[in-house]
């Protein structure tokens, strides 16, 4: 549960357990996506580190792990939602099953769970700029760490996040 410096509980229990699920379920699925894509372990071994460390970071009630949490999730919901909307659309309404699609679109879901999960942390604590200002950067450094993986590990990567956010 997360508690305050004072040591009383901050956030409601289902925050407390929604972000290390949806973050252990995220890193499940790295997991998995790599045994069967070896060339993804290093960038998929490396981002699960990410999802460790919003777990730890929100578990100490810090700003930081929300932010993460929040803008990691948004920014890999964004760049898969928009880069396979073909193969989600023909899995959800032709029956067209890839499991590399479908385990995707789970992570997703999970994903939101985080973001809401996440949020809903940062709301809660007290409202002044230190508490925005950490989770922004929570955020920026977790993308920018996305980002700087995807880019040296999957240069093939860098075509993709040019089209999804039309560069």
């Amino acid at each position: 549960m997360l508690l305050t410096s004072d040591g009383r509980s901050n956030s409601p229990r289902w925050v407390a357990i929604s972000i290390p699920a949806s973050a252990g379920f995220f890193i499940f699925a790295l997991f998995v996506s790599a045994a069967f894509q070896p060339s993804l372990r290093w960038l998929h071994g490396l981002q699960a580190l990410i999802y460790v460390a919003i777990i730890l970071l929100s578990r100490q009630n810090s700003a930081w792990g929300f932010g993460a949490g929040v803008f990691i999730g948004a920014f890999w919901n964004f760049i898969f939602l928009r880069g396979a909307s073909q193969d989600i659309w023909a899995l959800l309404s032709e029956g067209t099953f890839r499991a590399d699609v479908a385990l995707q679109l789970t992570a997703a879901m999970a994903q939101f769970l985080l973001i809401a999960a996440c949020f809903t942390g940062i709301w809660r604590m007290r409202r002044d700029s230190t508490v925005w200002v950490s989770s922004l950067a929570g955020g920026v450094l977790a993308v920018g760490y996305l980002v700087v993986l995807m880019t040296t590990l999957r240069p093939q990567y860098i075509a993709l996040l040019r089209a999804v956010f039309g560069l």
